[in-house]
């Protein structure tokens, strides 16, 4: 069963993202929408299944959130979207947090992976770096399954790093989750000067990726210069 779109008025993202919500808890997915649309300034369609999503949505683009599905159904339900030619992200909401269930949900082809331990604020953040192409596991879950895994995180020098004002700023979204796309219009820089920051912070860091400069500068105090 579909329902009406629900949306908000808060600051709206580039560009404006669509969203379907689908979960067999009808109370429970309206008032996530409602939340949701408001924050995002977004139009969010709410279904009882997938197989309604699938069957009622015409935009194979949009953000697919599912609330609340059990790890045994999430393979299927993923499979189902992308046979049905639904190509946007799909993100999870969960109350599971464990690394296990993190793994095998980005395993199942998950985009975002939402606990709902974190705040609306976070959650908004999230599913817009989805949408802007990115892909988003809270940091301290990621953590806890490089160090579950027998792994260490990468280790960085204790020498104080040195950053410029813009570096610094772009470091503070970068940790926020933010793709590129999203940090080049908070900060109104080109995408491509972005990129040349994150190249030149990675090197600092020693980082491989964005994931551990976020883990990396999280762990140290950094200093900026002009």
């Amino acid at each position: 069963m579909r329902e009406g779109p629900l949306s908000g008025t808060f600051g709206s993202p580039p560009p404006k993202l669509q969203i379907a919500v689908a979960s067999g808890q009808r109370l429970t997915r309206q008032c996530f929408a409602h939340c949701l649309g408001a924050a995002l300034s977004a139009a969010v369609r709410t279904f009882d299944t997938v197989s309604d999503l699938i069957a009622a949505n015409n935009d194979h683009s949009s953000i697919t959130i599912l609330l609340d599905t059990p790890q045994s159904e999430l393979p299927e339900a993923i499979a189902a979207l992308r046979n049905a030619g639904t190509g946007g992200p799909v993100v999870l909401v969960t109350d599971d947090d464990s690394s296990p269930a993190i793994v095998a949900a980005l395993d199942a082809g998950v985009n975002g992976y939402v606990p709902t331990s974190l705040s609306l604020e976070i959650v908004s953040e999230a599913v817009r770096l989805v949408g802007a192409g990115g892909t988003f596991v809270p940091a301290r879950n990621l953590l806890a399954a490089v160090r579950g895994g027998g792994g260490e995180p990468p280790r960085q020098s204790s020498d104080l790093m040195m950053f410029t004002a813009r570096q610094a700023a772009v470091i503070n979204e970068l940790r926020k989750g933010k793709s590129n796309k999203v940090i080049a219009y908070d900060l109104s820089m080109c995408e491509s000067t972005v990129k040349v920051h994150v190249r030149n912070i990675m090197r600092k860091l020693k980082a491989k990726n964005r994931t551990q400069v976020a883990l990396l500068a999280g762990k140290n105090q950094t200093e900026t210069v002009g």
